[in-house]
């Protein structure tokens, strides 16, 4: 039987890809299996749009502080 883990890197790169707007979908692939953690997490944090206020920027570093390894995944902030 096959494994997830077993999939070409370039096929679970697309299917992330497809997902790439859904939220939820992207939080249940990073569950799936470990070869579809990262991709998974570079999707869900590649850009944040959440600073409404300044007061939304303790937070954000909080969490980053919490996580620093998601830190990799962002590439665009905006406030």
């Amino acid at each position: 039987m096959a494994r997830c883990s077993d999939l070409p890197s370039e096929l679970i790169a697309l299917i992330i890809d497809f997902h790439r707007d859904a939220k939820s979908t992207l939080r249940q692939c990073s569950l799936v299996c470990r070869a579809w953690l990262s991709p998974s997490q570079h999707r869900l944090f590649h850009t944040f749009r959440r600073f409404y206020l300044l007061k939304e920027v303790v937070p954000f570093r909080n969490f980053l502080l919490g996580a620093p390894h998601l830190g990799r995944y962002i590439r665009e902030i905006s406030v």
